[in-house]
C-alpha cells in the first residue's frame, strides 16, 4: 500500500490535509460546511471484520454465584423448605436456560461498557494527495475532488490521527481511531463528533450527517480528480469562480504523464485545461 513514485509541478505543503468529496461538494461549499456522516458510511476495516462471535461459555463460578443470589432472594417461607443444595439440584433441569440468560446479561453489560458506533459521526482526511491508494478510499476514487485544508486555520475541527495496530480497540470512540497496520501508509486522520452533540443533523444522499463549519480561509486549494464528471466539474467551477469566498483559492487538476503509473497536479487554467 505504498505511494507511487512521482513528482508534481505544484507544491503540496506537508501540513495540508485532504477531504475527498463527490457530488455533494457544491452543496457543502455553498453552505460553508463539512459533513460528518454516520459511521456506517465508511468501510472501516476493523468494523467490517468485527463480526459477532458466539459468547463464551458461562463459567461454573458465575453459574454458582447466580444460584446463590437467587436462593437468597427466595421468600423466607420458601427458603425454609429446602436447603441450597436442594435448590441447586432442582435448578439443574433449567441450567441451559439459566446459562443463556447469563450470556445475554453479560453481552448487555459489555455493550454498555463499549458504547455504540452508531452514537458517532465521522469524517476522513488524508495526508498525501499523490497517493493513489488514498484516492481509492472513497468509492468514487478519481471521480472526486479533494479540498486541501490547513488544520491550523480550522479551529472548529479536531483532526485526530489514526493509530495502526494489530488488534482492534473494543470501546468507542477509540475503536473509530484504529486500523490494521497494513493501512499505515495512508496516514489517515479523522474528525469525530458525538451524534447527540451535533448542532444539526441533515440527510445527504440518504445518510444522516452532522455539519461542521469550514471557514473558507482554511481551504488552501481545490484538487480536481481526473475522472470527476464533466457536468459536476462545470457547475462546481462556475460557482467557485463566482463566489468571493473561494475565487482566489487556486485550483489544480490531476495529470497522468504518458508512460507513468503515477500522477501529478498542474494549475487549472480557467476556460481550459
Amino acid at each position: 500500500m505504498s505511494s507511487a513514485t512521482h513528482s508534481s509541478t505544484t507544491p503540496l505543503p506537508p501540513n495540508w490535509r485532504y477531504l475527498p468529496l463527490a457530488a455533494e461538494a457544491l452543496t457543502l461549499l455553498k453552505r460553508g460546511v463539512v459533513a460528518l456522516p454516520e459511521v456506517k458510511r465508511w468501510p472501516l476495516p476493523w468494523l467490517q471484520s468485527s463480526s459477532h462471535t458466539a459468547p463464551a461459555a458461562v463459567a461454573e463460578q458465575d453459574y454458582q454465584q447466580y444460584l446463590q443470589q437467587s436462593y437468597e432472594r427466595l421468600p423466607a417461607n420458601v427458603a425454609g423448605l429446602l436447603t441450597f443444595e436442594q435448590f441447586a439440584a432442582q435448578a439443574e433441569a433449567k441450567r441451559a436456560d439459566i446459562e443463556a440468560h447469563l450470556r445475554q446479561q453479560r453481552q448487555a453489560e459489555q455493550a454498555a461498557e463499549q458504547g455504540n458506533a452508531n452514537d458517532w459521526l465521522l469524517q476522513r482526511f488524508f495526508c498525501d494527495a499523490l497517493d493513489p491508494l488514498a484516492w481509492q478510499q472513497h468509492e468514487q476514487g478519481f471521480a472526486c475532488v479533494w479540498l486541501a485544508l490547513d488544520p491550523e486555520l480550522w479551529p472548529q475541527a479536531e483532526l485526530q490521527p489514526v493509530q495502526y495496530q494489530p488488534q482492534r480497540t473494543l470501546s468507542y470512540p477509540g475503536a473509530l481511531l484504529v486500523d490494521p497496520p497494513a493501512f499505515a501508509p495512508l496516514q489517515e486522520q479523522r474528525v469525530l463528533l458525538a451524534r447527540e452533540q451535533a448542532p444539526k443533523l441533515i440527510e445527504i444522499q440518504g445518510m444522516t450527517s452532522g455539519l461542521l463549519r469550514l471557514p473558507p480561509k482554511a481551504i488552501r486549494a481545490l484538487l480536481l480528480g481526473s475522472h470527476y464528471p464533466q457536468a459536476l466539474r462545470q457547475s462546481l467551477l462556475e460557482f467557485w469562480y463566482g463566489d468571493f469566498r473561494y475565487q482566489r483559492i487556486p485550483i489544480y487538476r490531476m495529470h497522468w504523464p504518458a508512460g507513468h503509473t503515477g500522477f501529478s497536479f498542474l494549475p487549472y487554467r480557467r476556460g481550459g485545461r
